[in-house]
């Protein structure tokens, strides 16, 4: 489940700095990839999430066992 929500943010973020352009075509083309860095930024924390959950929860397991 976790997986498949990532997925899909991903790919709402990966169409989003073309969107903008398109919405906002008179956007200048800095701005635009400034937005893409942000995204892609954005992206790499939804990709790591699965290894932060998957380590908070290994954690709170050992924690509950003590």
């Amino acid at each position: 489940m976790l997986a498949e929500r990532s997925r899909q943010a991903t790919m709402i973020l990966d169409s989003l700095p073309f969107d903008i352009r398109r919405w906002r075509p008179e956007l200048l083309t800095a701005v635009c990839e400034s937005i893409k860095r942000q995204m892609v930024k954005s992206q790499n924390a939804i990709a790591r999430t699965d290894e932060t959950l998957e380590h908070a929860l290994e954690d709170y397991l050992e924690q509950l066992d003590a």
